[in-house]
């Protein structure tokens, strides 16, 4: 089995970021997700959260992750579709969890339809547990709103409020 890369991406790199783009927007919903000048000043970042996943030769897939003071979060994260059912996703999810104590993401919640209730299922499979069912995902900007969704994490934490602070202070901002 090929060991997966997860490495940044340089902001020069127009069309990697181009092709994660294009992927980006088609597979997260318009309130889950930057607008495409969001997007863009996020890569231009000087540590650019923007990670594409590698696997021998491929770019199978991306992720946005911020090392927040007490846990990594992830923002988005996405096998490429011709890439899915090879157990990637578990590897990155698992490569991230030896790597920090605590990892946190947000999720649909299951009962928005069966995509949503897979997708949740397989953050439970690979370890994750719901933290709070009653977050609410900040607008991304003027014209979006705000989104139900569940927040997971690798373990509990007793700094759930100041986790969800920072990700609103740092993320969302």
């Amino acid at each position: 089995m090929m060991k997966i890369q997860i490495k940044p991406v340089n902001s020069n790199n127009i069309t990697k970021l181009q092709e994660i783009y294009q992927s980006y927007i088609n597979t997260f919903p318009k309130d889950e997700r930057r607008d495409e000048a969001g997007f863009w000043a996020l890569a231009r970042k000087d540590f650019s959260p923007i990670r594409e996943i590698i696997r021998g030769e491929d770019s199978v897939g991306y992720i946005i992750v911020w090392d927040l003071s007490l846990c990594l979060f992830v923002e988005h994260f996405e096998i490429y579709t011709s890439f899915r059912n090879q157990n990637l996703g578990s590897q990155v999810l698992n490569y991230l969890k030896n790597k920090f104590p605590l990892v946190i993401l947000e999720s649909e919640p299951e009962n928005l339809g069966e995509l949503a209730s897979r997708r949740l299922e397989f953050y439970q499979r690979n370890g994750f547990v719901i933290l709070d069912k009653n977050y609410i995902q900040p607008a991304y900007s003027k014209g979006k709103v705000p989104v139900n969704l569940y927040l997971l994490g690798t373990n509990n934490s007793d700094d759930l409020s100041f986790l969800v602070k920072e990700i609103r202070d740092i993320v969302y901002k």
